[in-house]
């Protein structure tokens, strides 16, 4: 009786064990666009960062974004090495695509993939205004060229409109200066 209990408890704690580690998917990646901030009329910068990396060669990202911002420029950060992105920076979604595919060893990095330079157009209105990123089957590949899984993670650019400051108020005084036994207008 006391074998079937243990065996019992056992085989639950193993399966409570690879139940978990199942869900943790270890290896994953994650793709983490930024927030930003910016007023009407101002230019702000979104990142486009590398949390953890499993080990890639080629990645190719879709990054949309609200058309009520204009993408005016991209900075490669130089951490995945060899890239051809889009020319077009006012392409929605904007192409980043990093090919190393003749590379023997995976690329591991993390940090800042690239930098997406927006300008929020004058009468944009106040509002949060979505960036992600998306990719297709066997778009994120290693050295061996197998499919690496990522998650993504959503960023925005939030529009603030800046209130002006109230005129100041003038006050009425009374133009006359006393003082002790003496009076002046």
């Amino acid at each position: 009786m006391k074998k079937s209990i243990f065996t019992t408890l056992l085989f639950l704690t193993l399966a409570a064990i690879l139940a978990v580690s199942a869900l943790a998917q270890p290896g994953e990646g994650s793709i983490v666009i930024a927030n930003a901030e910016a007023a009407p009329g101002e230019s702000v910068t979104v990142s486009v960062r590398l949390a953890e990396n499993p080990g890639v060669t080629v990645m190719r990202l879709s990054v949309a974004y609200d058309p009520a911002l204009t993408l005016t420029a991209v900075e490669d950060k130089g951490l995945l090495g060899e890239h051809i992105h889009s020319d077009n920076p006012g392409g929605n979604p904007y192409t980043l695509y990093w090919n190393n595919n003749t590379l023997t060893e995976n690329i591991t990095a993390t940090g800042v993939l690239a930098e997406l330079r927006f300008t929020v157009p004058a009468a944009t209105p106040a509002g949060t205004y979505p960036v992600t990123v998306a990719w297709g089957a066997f778009d994120i590949c290693n050295a061996e060229l197998d499919e690496v899984p990522f998650r993504a993670e959503s960023g925005s650019v939030t529009v603030t409109v800046k209130e002006d400051a109230p005129p100041a108020q003038l006050r009425d005084f009374d133009s006359s200066i006393t003082f002790p036994g003496a009076s002046y207008v």
